[in-house]
């Protein structure tokens, strides 16, 4: 079995190449390629366990996760985990993937995907939420699709967000990074926003948006945890999310806002099939709860790469 750990999976597939692949995957999901069960979460959050095969391709995924907000005070990753891949018709277990780099590069395809799609071509200035293991490739999404000059960082404990500022600032080049005290902060005023956080509690509000502002929310997973107020859906011109279903029954921001009647289930469009151009007003939101079929096209890639130097990934 071929074991690649986090450097061995960014070494086949960088960002830009992970948004390509995802945004194959999405296409592809939305159109009926994938077998995705939903899947399954232990009671307190602190396990999860998905699966993701195509009907085109023989390679299935199997992702287990583990979240523990504790270890943010231990120095150690708050999200662990392993992604298994077998890639022939015996279903024989190939390799074994690190699950954080895995998760951290196709989650921020997708953001980077839905800035892309949603966000006005003029947006400069994001405001980050969280300060955890995914917030650096979330802002080198966003950079990957536009040209930012400012990211205020906002985190519930001041000296991660300072120290992400830090590390951040010598590879953003000509781009304003400071970190500051409040939500509404990093909120006010900004052409994105993005929430990757634990919150239980809404952090980002209407009144804070600006117009044509696009919030991209990637912490709540789970129904008892809300980033984003009923009043942005309510506000919002548009609501796409990376698995339709899954978002309308794992995420708190959704589900509190389809039962306070401010959202309809039948609104919540699918990023993979959104490619309207809807002009430079108005608030967007892109909800995404992730999916095992992202997965598949990150592993699929990185797997196929390291054993036959030259593949493309996905389903060559």
């Amino acid at each position: 079995m071929l074991i690649m750990d986090a450097a061995a999976v960014r070494r086949m597939v960088d960002l830009p190449t992970a948004i390509r692949l995802v945004d194959e995957a999405l296409r592809a999901a939305a159109d009926g390629c994938f077998s995705v069960p939903q899947r399954a979460v232990l009671a307190d959050g602190r396990a999860l366990a998905m699966v993701a095969g195509r009907t085109d391709d023989p390679g299935v995924v199997w992702k287990v996760l583990t979240s523990v907000p504790a270890n943010a005070r231990r120095g150690k990753p708050t999200i662990q985990g392993a992604v298994l891949w077998a890639d022939d018709e015996t279903g024989a277990v190939s390799a074994m993937l690190d699950g954080e780099a895995v998760t951290a590069l196709r989650t921020a395809a997708v953001t980077a995907l839905g800035v892309q799609r949603l966000a006005p071509r003029r947006a400069v200035v994001l405001g980050l939420l969280g300060s955890g293991a995914q917030a650096p490739d979330q802002v080198r999404a966003t950079l990957a699709v536009r040209d930012l000059r400012e990211v205020r960082v906002w985190s519930r404990t001041a000296t991660r967000a300072e120290a992400l500022v830090r590390s951040l600032e010598p590879e953003l080049r000509g781009v304003r990074v400071r970190a500051v005290r409040e939500p509404s902060d990093a909120v006010g005023g900004a052409d994105v926003v993005i929430t990757a956080t634990r919150a239980v509690e809404p952090l980002v509000h209407a009144r804070d948006l600006a117009d044509g502002a696009t919030v991209v929310a990637i912490g709540s997973y789970r129904p008892d945890m809300i980033e984003v107020d009923p009043s942005v859906f309510a506000r919002a011109r548009i609501v796409v999310a990376d698995d339709v279903s899954a978002v309308l029954t794992e995420s708190g921001d959704v589900i509190r806002a389809i039962s306070e009647g401010v959202l309809r289930a039948e609104d919540v469009g699918a990023l993979g099939a959104s490619d309207a151009d809807i002009g430079e007003e108005g608030v967007r939101v892109v909800k995404s709860v992730g999916t095992a079929a992202l997965d598949w096209a990150i592993a699929a890639a990185a797997y196929r790469r390291a054993v036959r130097p030259g593949a493309t990934g996905g389903t060559t």
